[in-house]
């Protein structure tokens, strides 16, 4: 906030700092960093790039901690000690363990821990810059990265050595990029790890899921 300062001569300006947030400012900020991540440490103020610091948010978990609202606990490996989590989300985080299917998130997903909570590197994969734009995804099995999807398919990067059948079940995720609300209406996939992707061996994998050989690329349409 700045205010033209008139009073001193003109054409200068004096910038006034932020007014300290209230406490119930603070707990307002505690809710939403909660019901977006499920998970609160150090990492979620600065994923979200807020001012507020961690030492003002934690009395306010604290109490909500004792009164039974969420719990706290080491939930997460790799991000700060202390964290707190809703009960909710703790459960789902115990439920998935092992589960071993593959889900595709959007780089930019809440629920996308890498490249702001910690690296790909810390999930001891491939070592591989993220970056975080909407065209980008990551599909994941068990929480861990296994290959890198950049500008809504164009390229893939494997992030791990994949068996046939995993490699296969991962791909066919691939279709879900598809959003015609967004004007996605096909995926068009031109790489495999920086190698044309009808010389690869996912070629035949494509093929399966309903892509179609076009040139140099592997297309797939959206159905109607």
């Amino acid at each position: 906030m700045c205010i033209r300062d008139r009073w001193r001569g003109g054409g200068r300006w004096s910038a006034f700092p932020e007014p300290e947030p209230d406490e119930g400012a603070i707990e307002a900020a505690g809710i939403r960093l909660l019901a977006r991540f499920g998970i609160v440490s150090r990492e979620a103020l600065t994923r979200e790039r807020l001012s507020l610091g961690f030492g003002a948010l934690y009395p306010i978990l604290m109490r909500a901690e004792w009164r039974g609202e969420i719990e706290r606990g080491p939930f997460v490996s790799g991000i700060s000690g202390i964290q707190f989590g809703l009960r909710g989300a703790v459960e789902r985080l115990n439920r998935l363990k092992g589960t071993g299917a593959p889900i595709i998130l959007n780089a930019l997903d809440p629920a996308n821990p890498y490249g702001t909570f910690f690296s790909l590197s810390a999930a001891g994969v491939r070592d591989y810059a993220l970056r975080r734009l909407p065209g980008n995804f990551l599909i994941l099995r068990d929480g861990i990265p296994i290959i890198a999807v950049e500008n809504r398919g164009e390229r893939l990067i494997p992030l791990i050595e994949l068996p046939p059948k995993e490699r296969m079940a991962a791909l066919a995720l691939l279709p879900r990029i598809i959003d015609p609300a967004a004007g996605v209406r096909r995926v068009v996939v031109r790489t495999w790890d920086e190698e044309e992707v009808r010389a690869t061996e996912i070629e035949e994998d494509l093929e399966r899921i309903g892509f179609m050989g076009d040139d140099r690329e592997m297309i797939y349409y959206r159905r109607y």
